[in-house]
This record gives C-alpha cells, sequence and structure tokens, in this order.
C-alpha cells in the first residue's frame, strides 16, 4: 500500500516523464522506503506503548518536533495547545500541499 501510495504521488505530480524514469524514480523510492522501514516501524511502537490523549501529547509532539527540525524544517509547536506543524518552503511559487497526522490515542480499556 505504502509502495503504490508513493508511486501513486510520483506519476501524478510527473505527468511528462518518461517510462525510464519514472521506473527509476519507483526504484528510488522502493530504496529509500527500505531504509526507513526499521526506524517507522520503532516510532509506532513507541507512540502506541507511550499513548497521550488528545491535547496532552507532550512526548509525542516533541519527538515529533526533533524530528521535524532534524529534517531542516521550519518547525512551530504550540499549535492549538501540543500540535507541531513542520513548513517546507519550495523554491518557486505554486500550488501549495498539506500533510496532516494524529497524534492522541482514544482513552480505551484493553
Amino acid at each position: 500500500m505504502r509502495r503504490l501510495f508513493l508511486v501513486g504521488l510520483t506519476i501524478a505530480f510527473a505527468p511528462s516523464l518518461s517510462a525510464q524514469t519514472v521506473t527509476r524514480v519507483q526504484s528510488e523510492i522502493d530504496r529509500r522506503a527500505r531504509e526507513l522501514e526499521q526506524k517507522v516501524v520503532a516510532w509506532r511502537r513507541d507512540f502506541h506503548q507511550n499513548p497521550e490523549l488528545s491535547n496532552r501529547e507532550f512526548r509525542t509532539s516533541k519527538i515529533v518536533a526533533e524530528h521535524l527540525q532534524k529534517l531542516g524544517l521550519e518547525v512551530r509547536t504550540n499549535v492549538a495547545h501540543t500540535g507541531v506543524v513542520g513548513v517546507l518552503k519550495g523554491g518557486r511559487p505554486g500550488p501549495v500541499g498539506a500533510l496532516r497526522a494524529e497524534m492522541g490515542a482514544l482513552p480505551v480499556g484493553e
């Protein structure tokens, strides 16, 4: 599913690329996804082992903000209490995109 989503993005944003270029881009996406997979799995496990209720995600938002800063993004914290925004600025004018992720856990008994 992850690969299909990334490949779909590649094709959607670059309709004029040749099939050979698209194949190279797909291969590069696959390679980078494999490199990051264990790190992402570790984050997911950590966040699920340390759940925080909505508007109380102090630990989670700190981890997210620190990672976005390491990536070189402009980071805004305390957005609507514990929210984090990472701003990636492009070098050209044009369309703007956004990605939203939920950090809060639900208060359920197990």
